[in-house]
This record gives structure tokens, C-alpha cells and sequence, in this order.
């Protein structure tokens, strides 16, 4: 590739400027100016001319900054056409006027990735009303490629602290309702059932996994109102009061399932006392897992109890090997039947693969009974609430990609005519320090650098080479044949091109040649070959072929 230098303007005041533009020498054709090496790029000049007037010209202004710093961007410059009639005078004429082709007026810059950054939605309303409550919003790693396309990556890529995806905010203080209209009492917790037993009692507002053929009685509490006008639907369903009914509402507005039905008595059930309304939704598990959730829960109690014992209590840093794990602070070694304790889940896995990261868990105050869990407000457990986050630290290096120059485009990487390939050396580094290397495994392959890309080089050219002929064969025979071998190799150091010749002219593998002579063996091939001398027969060819012993005897006699 070469830059040419083409004259533009010829104005009255008798000076020329220049255009530069990149071409392929080798073709003759203009092509994209980031072929060429920019360094090498020379500068627009002037010089004096004839006072000749060219006609209309294309005139072009600077162009300007690119739109974007990375991910592709454009380039734009104003082009007008204009005649300038005198020294001190310019017309701006139709685009028509002046000659083809058009200069551009856009270029595409800046077209290397963006490296990956932290991107976050709008935060969501509060969780409440009125007083101290939660928002949230999301949090993306994003990377941007060419033409501005954003791709949502893993969070591994993105450099810097995650920002917060949660905080608290404030609304206006709830005040009491000073009043007489009705109000339901809701209990909020999740009932899970482990045991049979011959009556489930439950309140509204709960959320129940029970067992199948249970009995099951709700009771909606609500104040301010006769409980003998609360009704019950099951989504969006009435339910009837009678008591012949295998579901009914009693008199006193309490919600009343006898052996109950998976099938049948799965569902939200809604509790409606005026204007008020409370739900509780009912699921069913099988026996073999509440069995499974019963062995569970008694380790976890022996756990709590054996600890309590020795006085050791548990360490929140030490994920359990179970899937969950007591941790609480000593008290009292006997525990009533409705104490309230903590449980926790198992950490779950570090947020980052290198450097500091976040571990999360799950931590519920429940009620832990024989025949069932239940999980309840943090405030019922007497005990400090064990950490549900916590820093964390897999691998204090952080692997990344460190890469080297791109090597010579040489002759000796040739691979099509034309075109050679360079090559670079990658490694893996850790990020905080550069003098540790680390196997490539540990480094991401889906961001690993190339290693390899194709550069023109006008010397790689393939020709057909071609072997010493062979001796003329066969070699008594009237006429006889040469062959030579073929093969294709690289013009400047003969080693192979495999199939670069395919669309070139083969040279010549075979041709006619004339054996030597070999002197046959001289013998009579007939009886009567004596008769044939006597005839003088022997002048004759055919008689010499098959006489060929007596013929020569008679012409040395």
C-alpha cells in the first residue's frame, strides 16, 4: 500500500493544494486510508500555479472529532461545491458542476472494543407507604462493540466495586387508624407441616404446605365487625356455609376443610370482611419430602443442643455441611416448645472468581415443633440475627490477558499470494501483579486476545515447480515418452503452498522422445530361409527381417 498525492484546486491567485489518499500499487486501485501506515502519511502542501480559472471545484473542510472514543464511530467533514470567478470572490454551485467522483463526507473511527463497565436501572419505588422501607434496581456489566451494539457480560469482566443495588428509603410515618371500620389481623409467616396431626389451625395471612387427608381450620380475626357476615372465596370463588360441604364457613367466619384434597383444595383462599380482605395460600408436599425436612431439622436441634452443652458456640464464617445450619447464641439448654431460633442456608458461591467478592445466605427466624417449621418475623427469635453477607476471597489474583506486539509480516509466513500472517505472543498475568505468570487456563478464554491476523505482502507469491525430466522411455521402441514431477512452492524460498497454484497454468509433465538404438538378435525365423539366398531374396526387407542370419552370411561372402 502507498499514499499518492493528486492535485485538487487550480484557483486565479495561482496556487495548487494537495489530496492525499491511500492506494494499492500493485492493483491501481484507492482503497480505505487504514491500510496505510498513518505514520507515514504526508501533509496536504501548496504550490504556485498558472492564473488559469479550473471551473467549479470540490472544497472540503477539516474533518471533524470522531462521534464516539471506542466502539465505532463517525467521522464527518462539510463538502461543497464552488467556482471562484476571481481572486476575491467564491460561489457556492450546484454539486453537479463539479467533477466526479464526490470527496466522502463520513469515515469510520475509532473502531477498537470498549472495555466493560458497571451500568445501573432506576431505582424502584419503596417497599412501603410510610415509614423506613427498601428500593432496588438493577445492576448490568455491559460491553459495547462496534457500531454502539451493548451486550450484557459476565460480572467478572467489569474492573472497579459493584455499585449497590439495594437502599433504604424513607416515607412519612404511619400513624394509627383511630377508627371503627373493620381492620384483619394478619399473620405473615409460612407454615410447613411435617407430621400429621388431627387439626391444622391456621390465621389469615399465612402461607401453608401442608400434607394430603389433613384437616385444616383458618381463622380469619377481625375487629370492628360481626364475624357472622365474613365470607370466603377460593380464587375469586365463593364458598358455601353449610356444613354438609366438605369445605364451608362456620358461623363464626372461620374457614373449615376436612381431608383435604391436593387436587381439589390447592389454591389462594380470601378472607372478606367489608371493605378488608386477607389471603392465605395453600400448597401440598408429599410425605417422603416432609420426612426428609423432618430428619433435617432434628440434626439441626441436636446440632444447637450439643453446642449449647460445651458452650461453644457457632462460627457464622463456617458455611455448615448440611444444607442448613443453626447458629445462634448460648442460652438456655432447654427450650420451650414455641421458642423461636434462627437457621441459616449454606453461603452461597463468592461474587467474584479472583480479588475481594460478596458470599449471601438465607436467614429465617422459624419455630421448629415435631410436627412442623414455622418461619416467622425476625423479631420473635431472642437471639442476635447471624450475617447474611460477608466478604469473601477465592483467589486474591486476578487473571488477565497481557499481550505482545504483532510480529514482522515476513515472506516466511506467506499464505495465500499476496498475503502473509503475523502473529503475538499472549500470557497470563495476575492483575495487581504483573511479574506473576499464570497457566493460560486460569485467564477467560471468551475475552482471550487473537494471536494471529493476515497482512499484505506483495512478495508471497506461488509457482509451480518442476522436476528434471526422466529418461526416455521405453527403451527399444520406436518412440518413447519423458515425465517430470510438480509441485507448488513459495516463489522466495521454494517451501510448499499447498493449493495456491490451483488457479495457475501447470507446465508440461510429459513429452514424446526417441530411445537409443538397441541391436536385436540376427537369426532365421523360417525353413526356408536357404532358398532365399539362392533366389537373391535377401534385397527384399521383409525377407532380411525373417531371413536374418543367411542374408548377413550372404553379404559378408
Amino acid at each position: 500500500m502507498g499514499r499518492s498525492v493528486d492535485i485538487l484546486f487550480c484557483i486565479v491567485w495561482r496556487f495548487q493544494t494537495s489530496r492525499v489518499s491511500c492506494w494499492n500499487i500493485k492493483y491501481g486501485q484507492q482503497v480505505p486510508d487504514f491500510y496505510c501506515d498513518y505514520k507515514t502519511q504526508p501533509t496536504e502542501s501548496k504550490r504556485e500555479c498558472s492564473s488559469a480559472s479550473c471551473g467549479p471545484q470540490w472544497r472540503m473542510s477539516l474533518w471533524e472529532s470522531c462521534s464516539v472514543q471506542c466502539g465505532g464511530g463517525i467521522q464527518r467533514r462539510k463538502v461543497t461545491c464552488v467556482h471562484t470567478p476571481g481572486r476575491y470572490k467564491t460561489l457556492e454551485v450546484a454539486s453537479y458542476r463539479c467533477p466526479d467522483p464526490i470527496p466522502p463526507s463520513e469515515r469510520p473511527c475509532n473502531i477498537q472494543f470498549c472495555p466493560s463497565n458497571w451500568q445501573t436501572g432506576p431505582w424502584t419505588q419503596c417497599s412501603v407507604t410510610c415509614d423506613v422501607g427498601v428500593q432496588g434496581r438493577p445492576v448490568y456489566c455491559m460491553k459495547t462493540f462496534v457500531r454502539g451494539i451493548k451486550v450484557n457480560v459476565s460480572d467478572s469482566e467489569c474492573m472497579g466495586l459493584k455499585p449497590q443495588n439495594s437502599r433504604p428509603c424513607s416515607q412519612p410515618p404511619c400513624f394509627k387508624m383511630l377508627s371503627f371500620s373493620p381492620h384483619i389481623t394478619q399473620d405473615n409467616s409460612t407454615f410447613i407441616q411435617l407430621k400429621k396431626s388431627k387439626t391444622i389451625r391456621l390465621k389469615i395471612g399465612v402461607k401453608a404446605i401442608l400434607l394430603s387427608r389433613q384437616s385444616v381450620k383458618i381463622d380469619c380475626t377481625v375487629d370492628n365487625f360481626d364475624t357472622s357476615l365474613i365470607f370466603w372465596t377460593k380464587n375469586s370463588r365463593l364458598i358455601s356455609t353449610s356444613v354438609f360441604n366438605r369445605v364451608y364457613v362456620t358461623s363464626k367466619g372461620a374457614l373449615k376443610i376436612k381431608r383435604t384434597d391436593v387436587s381439589q383444595d390447592t389454591g389462594i383462599y380470601t378472607c372478606i370482611a367489608g371493605m378488608e380482605s386477607g389471603n392465605v395460600d395453600i400448597e401440598f408436599q408429599s410425605k417422603k419430602i416432609a420426612r426428609q425436612k423432618a430428619k433435617k431439622i432434628k440434626k439441626i436441634m441436636s446440632n444447637k443442643i450439643k453446642n449449647e452443652i460445651h458452650n461453644i458456640p457457632q462460627s457464622d464464617t463456617i458455611p455448615g455441611s448440611g444444607p442448613q445450619n443453626i447458629i445462634a447464641r448460648p442460652s438456655d439448654i432447654k427450650h420451650s416448645k414455641n421458642s423461636a431460633v434462627y437457621v441459616t442456608s449454606d453461603w452461597s458461591k463468592c461474587s467474584r472468581t479472583c480479588g475481594y467478592g460478596f458470599q449471601t445466605r438465607k436467614v429465617t427466624c422459624n419455630i421448629v415443633t415435631d410436627k412442623y417449621i414455622k418461619i416467622v418475623a425476625d423479631k420473635q427469635c431472642n437471639e442476635e440475627k447471624p450475617e447474611n453477607h460477608r466478604v469473601c476471597q477465592d483467589n486474591p489474583f486476578c487473571p488477565v490477558w497481557r499481550d505482545g506486539e504483532w510480529s514482522e509480516c515476513s515472506v516466511k509466513t506467506c499464505k495465500f499470494d499476496g498475503i502473509a500472517v503475523q502473529t503475538k505472543e499472549i500470557h497470563c498475568h495476575a492483575e495487581n501483579n504483573q511479574s506473576i505468570t499464570l497457566p493460560h487456563i486460569k485467564c477467560d478464554i471468551k475475552v482471550r486476545p487473537q494471536t494471529h491476523r493476515q497482512c499484505i505482502n506483495e512478495e508471497c507469491e506461488a509457482i509451480w515447480k518442476t522436476s528434471k525430466w526422466t529418461s526416455c522411455k521405453p527403451r527399444c521402441a520406436k518412440t518413447g515418452k519423458k515425465t517430470r514431477m510438480l509441485s507448488c512452492v513459495w516463489k522466495h524460498n521454494k517451501q510448499q503452498a499447498k493449493d495456491n497454484c490451483k488457479s495457475k497454468p501447470k507446465p508440461l509433465l510429459r513429452k514424446v522422445c526417441r530411445p537409443k538404438h538397441c541391436k536385436r538378435k540376427c537369426f532365421d525365423s523360417s525353413r526356408y530361409c536357404s532358398i532365399t539366398k539362392l533366389l537373391n531374396m535377401c534385397r527384399y526387407r521383409t525377407f532380411r527381417e525373417r531371413c536374418c542370419a543367411t542374408c548377413t552370411n550372404s553379404v559378408l561372402t
